[in-house]
């Protein structure tokens, strides 16, 4: 039989082999790319490109233009060094990877957004009874929370309601906890509840994780630009 000749088949243009290490000429003194050093491939790839920008500016419009713009500027420093976001998964879902994006005291960099970094499943009355702070700190309620005060049914550690104030307003939440699942309904009350005047929440998964993201928009305003946000975290 015979042999098979082998080809030296070309990499495409721009391509770099896993194994490549690409090191800058001294005479390249671009940003980035001072004398001496060396990139290798991962380095490469979570490198900020030009299309890397324009989707990065893109995205920050489109966040702003459905109602939560962020707090401070963002910029590839924040998105590089947040462990949920990264330069790969920004790619692939920039809207929610930049609402997730959070200021080094672990504020949301976004406003009137919560990211649930911990993805866990609020089994417990105390678990959940957690959600009311949070909630109404993402919403920007904070001040104007408080008062909560928790009632379990008799004989029972998982079923109860907890009553809270928000301003003016008296919130009774009934729950009954799932022991793998919670209470979805119960976390959906309490975000509505701790709702700053005039807004209501939406809640969306983060892309290709079960974290859940809550917003908070305008009762009654026109949400196309933010259904771009909820399609992309549906």
């Amino acid at each position: 039989m015979a042999k098979k000749k082998r080809t030296n088949k070309k990499r495409p243009a721009g391509q770099v082999s896993p194994a490549q290490r690409i090191t800058t000429s001294s005479n390249d003194q671009s940003p980035g790319h001072q004398a001496g050093v060396t990139l290798t491939a991962e380095t490469v790839d979570t490198t900020p490109g030009a299309d890397d920008t324009r989707l990065l500016t893109e995205s920050l419009a489109t966040l702003t233009d459905a109602g939560f713009p962020p707090r401070r500027e963002v910029t590839f420093e924040d998105v590089v060094a947040d462990s949920a976001c990264g330069m790969s998964r920004f790619r692939r879902y920039p809207l929610v990877s930049l609402l997730g994006l959070r200021d080094l005291d672990e504020e949301q960099l976004f406003e009137r957004v919560y990211y649930d970094h911990s993805a866990v499943q609020r089994t417990t009355p105390e678990e959940i009874l957690e959600l009311v702070p949070a909630y109404a700190r993402a919403a920007g309620t904070a001040d104007q929370v408080g008062d909560v005060n928790l009632m379990l049914d008799p004989g029972s550690t998982t079923s109860g309601s907890f009553r809270f104030t928000n301003g003016d307003r008296v919130n009774d939440v009934a729950f009954d906890l799932d022991a793998d699942f919670g209470d979805e309904d119960a976390e959906m009350q309490i975000a509505t509840d701790v709702s700053p005047e005039g807004y209501e929440p939406h809640v969306l998964f983060a892309g290709d994780t079960a974290r859940p993201v809550v917003l908070w928009a305008p009762r009654g305003a026109d949400l196309s630009a933010l259904d771009v946000v909820l399609e992309e975290g549906a």
